[in-house]
């Protein structure tokens, strides 16, 4: 089994409530195993909340489920990065 690779990275650390929040996950595996990508998201406010994303890596799709109210939208995927989009 190969061990496949994610990165996620917001578009910058700080976001303004209202604001288009961009998230990109660069992705890699050669065996076609479903992975889920999680982590936490900080407000202005301090508030936190997690998202977690799981993608068949090779599909180039990914799915997130956020625990923090927010509603994410994928606005482009390839083999190798996904883009979502959520309001702050």
């Amino acid at each position: 089994m190969a061990a496949p690779t994610a990165t996620a990275a917001f578009s910058k650390s700080v976001y303004t409530p209202g604001e288009t929040m961009v998230l990109t996950i660069d992705h890699a595996d050669t065996d076609r195993a479903t992975i889920t990508v999680a982590g936490t998201v900080t407000d202005s406010s301090g508030n936190t909340g997690p998202f977690s994303a799981t993608a068949l890596i090779d599909e180039g799709t990914v799915a997130v489920t956020d625990g923090g109210g927010k509603t994410w939208a994928v606005q482009s995927a390839t083999r190798n990065r996904t883009v979502l989009t959520a309001t702050a």
